[in-house]
């Protein structure tokens, strides 16, 4: 199993507790209970009996003795990928980095809000950073990614929003690649659970 980002790592982000894990290779065969097991030990978290439940909204969240907590899935081929959060709504995406975004679709997911840059340098990590995002509020693809604005606020920290429903959603979302796979994960900066 390989631990790819414990947070937090650094000042910047210690209001949060997030495990990202996922297997180390695709012959692990490890299962998500396996995963969420892992990433429980991890952040400290009584996982005895744990169940994934889905909300009302859609989105995923962990049921344990101790408490619910915002988890997320992604997968692409085989590779599965997974974040559970103490203290956040958490969204995650992997792709494969050499994904293959046709024009038609990347006409779909760009925003005139989104930052410079942002159109057409990598739309396999535009696609990762508004997926994720799109997972931590529980939407999905149901709320259009051309909805979704995108600023970059460093190499691999991104400022993203949305307004649903007359209410501003904010997320950090985090990039990064690992081996032959873009990932992003999100973090709701509107509902912290403190």
């Amino acid at each position: 199993m390989a631990i790819i980002l414990r947070i937090p790592e650094s000042a910047n982000s210690a209001n949060y507790d997030v495990a990202v894990v996922c297997p180390n290779s695709v012959d692990e065969g490890t299962s998500r209970a396996t995963m969420v097991k892992e990433a429980c030990t991890l952040l400290k978290i009584d996982g005895e009996g744990a169940t994934v439940v889905k909300q009302d909204s859609g989105r995923p969240v962990l049921l344990t003795s101790s408490g619910s907590y915002p988890i997320s899935f992604s997968h692409t081929g085989t590779q599965l990928i997974m974040a559970l959060s103490k203290k956040a709504d958490v969204g995650i995406d992997i792709e494969r980095k050499n994904r293959v975004v046709s024009q038609a679709l990347q006409k779909r997911i760009l925003c005139d809000g989104d930052g410079p840059g942002m159109h057409c340098n990598n739309p396999v990590l535009l696609w990762t950073i508004k997926e994720s995002f799109l997972k931590m509020m529980g939407t999905g693809l149901r709320h259009g990614m051309n909805k979704v604005h995108v600023e970059q606020q460093n190499k691999h920290l991104f400022n993203v929003t949305t307004g649903v429903q007359q209410q501003l959603t904010q997320a950090k979302v985090y990039a990064f690649t690992s081996g032959n796979f873009q990932i992003a994960l999100s973090l709701n900066i509107n509902n912290r659970r403190f």
